[in-house]
């Protein structure tokens, strides 16, 4: 999943952060987002302030290289 699919992805995930108002884990796990969509995606929850307590990121299974698991 690129950067275009990640959007509705990173607003369906900010809308249910801003209703339990933390955001301690995320299981994006088998979801085929690559190395472009994992950076979309960490940048639209850092800008609206929902990384700030993220404790843990699953991303297994997905399209990601070693560079882009270094962005999460």
């Amino acid at each position: 999943m690129g950067a275009r699919r990640v959007d509705p992805l990173a607003k369906r995930l900010r809308d249910r952060a801003a209703r339990v108002r933390r955001l301690r884990w995320v299981d994006l796990s088998f979801n085929r987002l690559t190395d472009s969509g994992v950076h979309v995606l960490l940048k639209e929850l850092a800008g609206h302030g929902l990384c700030l307590e993220l404790g843990k990121l699953h991303l297994g299974g997905n399209k990601t290289s070693p560079a882009g698991m270094a962005l999460s």
